[in-house]
């Protein structure tokens, strides 16, 4: 790291510490501990580092502009580095309840929403290697009982997956879950400016040619945490209940088309699973549509 500048990598390596340490501390073993306590060390130097030095890492000049493809790869981080510090700050308070960092993932939240708002809309409805801001949203939730994250979190990223006409059953039926017959579906409301994602003859949601089972993927492991969430916040919400079943549906059947599950699906994306899977990983098939 030799630029003022570089926030996003220290950032998401603090993040990806914080949560490996919080894992670890539930373990009974000393030495698991231990790392955990090493992890965290770390993770603290390295947030601090990116917001000290904050700014675009890939806006970073090259060492020798004649190596420019070669030492900084033309990937351009369009949504900013505040996502990825605000995620950093956001799993260190869940890591140590450190007041600070709650209200610096707060601030950083509501920094980078309206940048990313200005600059590059879309990034609102992404969670990927460039936009963190729809993970923060969700974690923030669970933290802070604010629903103003929460349906943030819904009307910029989540609703913008979900079908009303394919994703609302209304009935709040599952596998041992009872139901509530009398509560009808909820609407799925969009933010201003955010726009609803096609889908596919499989039932996967279509964001973009590049990474569509990668932006599926994601979607799916964000809805799961927010339905569990909304079981454990909502126990006796019917409403709400019916709305956490209906996104668990919607996360498993984006997880079944990816694999190449189901009555509907196409060729599974993942090799050696389902069927007509591609054999080697690292070519277009695994990553993009066809």
């Amino acid at each position: 790291l030799v630029f003022p500048g570089l926030a996003e990598p220290p950032a998401e390596a603090a993040a990806a510490m914080a949560i490996a340490a919080l894992m670890l501390q539930k373990r009974s073993d000393a030495k698991f501990y231990s790392f955990a306590q090493l992890l965290e060390k770390r993770a603290v130097e390295l947030v601090n580092f990116a917001d000290l030095y904050q700014g675009n890492y890939s806006l970073v000049p090259p060492t020798n502009p004649a190596k420019l493809n070669t030492e900084f790869p033309s990937f351009v981080s369009r949504t900013g580095h505040h996502d990825e510090l605000g995620w950093a700050f956001a799993w260190l308070y869940k890591l140590t309840t450190n007041e600070r960092y709650l209200t610096r993932a707060e601030a950083l939240y509501r920094t980078a929403q309206n940048a990313i708002e200005l600059q590059y809309p879309e990034g609102l409805s992404k969670f990927d290697y460039d936009s963190k801001l729809p993970g923060l949203a969700l974690v923030l939730w669970q933290l802070t009982d604010k629903e103003v994250y929460r349906e943030e979190f819904e009307t910029y990223f989540l609703n913008a997956y979900m079908d009303p006409k394919k994703d609302l059953t209304g009935d709040g039926k599952d596998t041992d879950t009872g139901g509530y017959p009398d509560v009808l579906p909820q609407e799925l409301p969009l933010a201003p400016g955010v726009k609803r994602f096609k889908r596919l003859s499989s039932g996967m949601v279509y964001v973009q040619k590049n990474g569509t089972a990668y932006y599926s993927t994601s979607a799916s492991f964000l809805a799961t945490l927010y339905s569990k969430t909304l079981l454990e916040k909502y126990k006796d919400d019917g409403a709400m209940r019916v709305r956490a079943l209906d996104v668990a549906r919607f996360a498993r059947a984006q997880l079944n088309s990816v694999m190449g599950y189901g009555k509907d699906a196409g060729k599974s994306f993942v090799v050696d699973v389902g069927s007509g899977f591609p054999l080697p990983p690292h070519n277009p098939p695994p990553h993009h549509t066809q």
